[in-house]
């Protein structure tokens, strides 16, 4: 017997569908019915069977089934909202692949609350101990104050890990510094990654399969956009944009860039003067060639190593249930051992 959602608000269905950035068209033919049959489910005229509704929910809008029985859709921020400074053209073909990636990385925000409270930024904030150079708008003496707040030397090339491992050393110099940095692959191939300001817990999404060079770019553009404030969707041609933007935010965009590509520059030539070492030893073991646990080696790489480890500590102190940490780390139970060993190497 076949049981329908009859339950379900059909407007939340229609909300959802708009947010995820799909067509009724691509919906119909995600789930394979025709588009009548989506339309008559966001009208109310007809449900869609409680598989039907799991597969839209977990599939294509990324919420839960309880999310369709609300009465009015939350507060949610649109992309356009959250990314206000940047021009619409640059937000207007965002596959939905991207869209889930901004909120991924707002409810990444929301874990940390949940996982390390809300009490405020630790005792070393670079947003908070260096905005004033960003304020100066001198890209070149930004630069600089990064470099002596993260201890980067660039007369100590032997500081350096090897050229493989440099992403990760530098992403654990920035976080140390207060900022949180998450690895994604997107299905957008022209987006690179994107950064959500906040007072207490900002983020970097970096997006994966791209060189080593163009990662380290990623991820000091997108400190250089939170220094300035701003919100911030990388995209490979930005020259494409960047005609787009007029006033303060060109002027910030531009320096932002130059930050990024100077910091780019100064590590390459300190990595092709330096011998092959590596310093970072989780680095070295997610990397590893030997490594057969793929699977667990890379979602490691993308949640990084301390937030496994705030998770797992949260776990051990009973902080949180298990099931609160599988969610955490968008992972099955059984898989919670193979993950956990990657947070203490």
């Amino acid at each position: 017997m076949v049981v329908r959602a009859t339950g379900i608000n059909p407007e939340m269905l229609r909300w959802a569908r708009e947010r995820a950035g799909y067509s009724i068209e691509e919906v119909a033919r995600r789930r394979r019915v025709p588009p009548e049959r989506v339309k008559e489910w966001e009208a109310g005229k007809s449900f869609p069977t409680w598989k039907q509704l799991k597969q839209l929910a977990f599939k294509d809008y990324h919420r839960g089934t309880v999310f369709f029985l609300f009465k009015d859709p939350p507060e949610e921020k649109t992309v356009a909202e959250r990314f206000h400074r940047l021009p619409a053209e640059m937000l207007a073909d965002l596959h939905p692949d991207t869209l889930y990636a901004v909120r991924q990385a707002r409810y990444r925000q929301d874990d940390l609350v949940e996982l390390l409270g809300s009490n405020g930024p630790g005792e070393r904030f670079i947003l908070r101990d260096l905005r004033g150079y960003a304020d100066a708008g001198d890209s070149h003496q930004l630069e600089v104050a990064v470099r002596e707040y993260l201890g980067v030397d660039l007369n100590d090339p032997e500081g350096f890990p090897d050229s493989a491992y440099t992403f990760e050393d530098f992403r654990s110099r920035v976080e140390d510094a207060g900022v949180w940095v998450f690895k994604r692959s997107f299905r957008q191939k022209d987006v690179t990654g994107l950064c959500l300001d906040d007072d207490v817990y900002p983020v970097i999404y970096v997006g994966n399969g791209q060189d080593k060079a163009r990662e380290i770019f990623t991820l000091f553009n997108g400190l250089a956009h939170l220094l300035f404030g701003f919100n911030y969707l990388e995209r490979a041609d930005k020259g494409h944009y960047l005609p787009g933007l007029s006033g303060d935010d060109y002027t910030i965009e531009r320096a932002c860039i130059r930050f990024a590509v100077k910091c780019q520059e100064d590590f390459e030539t300190v990595i092709a003067k330096q011998r092959r070492h590596s310093n970072n030893g989780y680095a070295e073991f997610v990397a590893s060639d030997n490594n057969k646990d793929i699977y667990y080696a890379t979602l490691a790489a993308d949640l990084g190593q301390k937030y496994l480890r705030s998770a797992f500590l949260a776990f051990e102190e009973r902080h949180i249930e298990e099931t609160d940490l599988s969610a955490f780390l968008g992972v099955k139970g059984w898989h919670l051992d193979g993950l956990e060993r990657y947070a203490w190497r």
